[in-house]
């Protein structure tokens, strides 16, 4: 039985890297990004080499898209066995230069698409017993100057993460987070 990941952010960046791993693997991989023609693209690529890969345009702001996507990765297989929550944003700025918009910005696309990505995906994991995996940042557990947005938001999918571990953990779901560093991406 082939297992089933949805890879949030996988048309460039971690995402993508992980989405190409994923499917070397032998996994049916879930593309979703916001760059429908990015991702398009990046599963033409993976398709034309012999992989199982979907192509999904995604907003992990809008519930409903998140839904969507959801909806799509079990239509094609039939089962969400891993998801990667990895789409975000990076928002600069101290909290005396960002603007009210800026600091709910970075908290809709980094905390809010996490959580709506997880409980999208969650009843799937709980059937039988998946991965759910956020990509969270070093931000998120120690600061960095100028990212006060960006450090509050992936703060929250730090807690998030401890928290969905402990309410899912026992009915056999894993809940990790990965807090890279910087990385150079789009």
């Amino acid at each position: 039985m082939t297992r089933t990941a949805i890879i949030t952010g996988a048309a460039s960046g971690i995402g993508r890297a992980i989405a190409e791993r994923f499917a070397t693997e032998g996994m049916a991989v879930v593309c979703a990004d916001l760059n429908e023609t990015a991702v398009i693209a990046f599963v033409a690529d993976l398709t034309a080499a012999g992989h199982r890969a979907l192509a999904v345009s995604a907003d992990i702001t809008d519930e409903a898209s998140v839904a969507d996507m959801a909806r799509q990765a079990l239509d094609w297989t039939g089962r969400i066995d891993i998801c990667i929550a990895n789409a975000g944003a990076m928002i600069e700025g101290d909290i005396l230069s960002l603007s009210l918009d800026d600091w709910n910005r970075a908290l809709r696309i980094n905390a809010t698409g996490a959580f709506l990505t997880a409980r999208a995906v969650m009843p799937s994991l709980l059937m039988q017993g998946g991965t759910l995996v956020f990509t969270a940042s070093t931000v998120g557990l120690a600061g960095m100057k100028g990212v006060a947005a960006y450090s509050a938001a992936k703060g929250a999918v730090v807690a998030l993460t401890r928290q969905l571990a402990a309410d899912y953990a026992a009915r056999g779901v894993r809940v990790n987070a990965v807090a890279p560093g910087a990385v150079r991406t789009p």
